[in-house]
């Protein structure tokens, strides 16, 4: 089965791209969720690889359904690694579901940059590519390790417990659904790219956030325009400017007012800085209230 994500090709606009024969055989009765991660790597840089990080999957009402907790194997720079995770957490345990929500957090001080993760259970598909992270404002490394069926090299984005460097998340969360390059929802984008970075339970990275925190997630579910393209509301999409997710949480994100945070006063208008300061100068702020 072939994983279909988007990436940002030569002109910087949103583009399909796909990884053929990416998944280990899976059928949804398994009650399994096939998860490959493959990391970035580049001559002017020694520390892509890395531990493996944890991760979390619910279906999309919300409820977890599996958990990964990494053993001390490490992923190499350019390599990839693929975990199959078990449906531990679903009622009855091991019924069959689909993973809509993903989330990975790295709990090691040691740091990795991931250019994409992959994710199947034989009957859903998709992937996350770094380029995501790097066009909402994610700290992220120009990667030269070319993948998928037309050899792109997505950039690939850090994870980090301790922010060495100024590295400004331990974790990432997306919805899996909106991963899918469908044509009308990458001009939605691409149009509009707050649907995209300011959509925390779409896509968000997280200063802090923990294996066991629960990411904000669409309740109810979103409706699409014509299956899977545009969304029908974006009142249901965005975030409210004046009321944004602490992303500096460490296990339940919830809104804050923008008026306590001294770091709002400063923001540029652009997107990937709202991200940025959202993230990790929004935790900063909070532990001084």
């Amino acid at each position: 089965m072939a994983a279909l994500g988007f990436a940002i090709d030569a002109p910087g606009l949103f583009a399909s791209l796909s990884l053929s024969g990416a998944f280990e055989k899976l059928t949804p009765a398994e009650a399994k969720t096939s998860v490959k991660i493959i990391l970035g790597s580049g001559e002017r840089n020694t520390t892509a690889g890395g531990p493996r990080p944890h991760i979390a999957l619910w279906d999309d009402d919300g409820h977890r359904i599996g958990q990964y907790t990494p053993n001390k194997d490490n992923i190499k720079a350019g390599f990839q690694t693929n975990i199959v995770i078990e449906y531990t957490q679903t009622e009855p345990k091991h019924s069959q579901a689909d993973p809509y929500f993903v989330m990975l957090s790295q709990m090691n001080n040691d740091v990795i940059c991931i250019s994409s993760v992959l994710v199947s259970n034989g009957k859903i598909s998709g992937a996350f590519y770094g380029d995501t992270g790097y066009k909402c404002g994610q700290s992220w490394f120009a990667s030269e390790n070319r993948i998928g069926s037309d050899f792109e090299a997505p950039r690939c984005v850090w994870l980090d417990a301790n922010h060495d460097n100024d590295i400004n998340a331990r974790a990432i969360s997306f919805h899996l659904h909106d991963m899918q390059p469908n044509g009308d929802k990458l001009q939605q984008y691409y149009e509009n790219l707050d649907t995209l970075c300011n959509s925390t339970p779409r896509f968000s990275f997280w200063g802090n956030l923990l294996p066991d925190a629960i990411p904000p997630m669409f309740k109810p579910r979103l409706k699409y325009k014509n299956g899977n393209g545009a969304d029908e509301d974006l009142s249901k999409v965005l975030d409210d400017p004046e009321h944004p997710w602490d992303r500096g949480a460490y296990m339940a994100p919830k809104k804050v007012n923008k008026k306590r945070l001294p770091y709002f006063k400063s923001l540029d208008e652009s997107s990937s800085s709202k991200r940025y300061y959202n993230g990790i100068c929004a935790r900063s702020a909070l532990q001084d209230l």
